[in-house]
């Protein structure tokens, strides 16, 4: 949907050890960004996908984050 698309989405890696919630991200992000800025998802990687190079594989986590997006739309319906 156009909505999904549009959608901020945000990936956070956290330090090992660390037990930090997507919800105390958000709620730390809401005292310094303005309401239209906040992510509609966060996402916590202990590492984040590399590709075969070694750089972050950002293709990888929209395909993830767009598949999960269309999962929690379908489980509403």
């Amino acid at each position: 949907s156009e909505e999904a698309a549009l959608a901020i989405h945000a990936a956070v890696r956290q330090v090992s050890g660390a037990k930090s919630l997507p919800e105390d991200y958000i709620d730390y992000l809401k005292l310094r960004l303005p309401w239209y800025a906040l992510p509609g998802e966060l996402r916590i990687y202990e590492h984040f996908p590399r590709t075969t190079t070694g750089k972050i594989d950002r293709r990888r986590m929209q395909h993830d984050a767009l598949a999960r997006s269309h999962a929690m739309v379908g489980a509403r319906a």
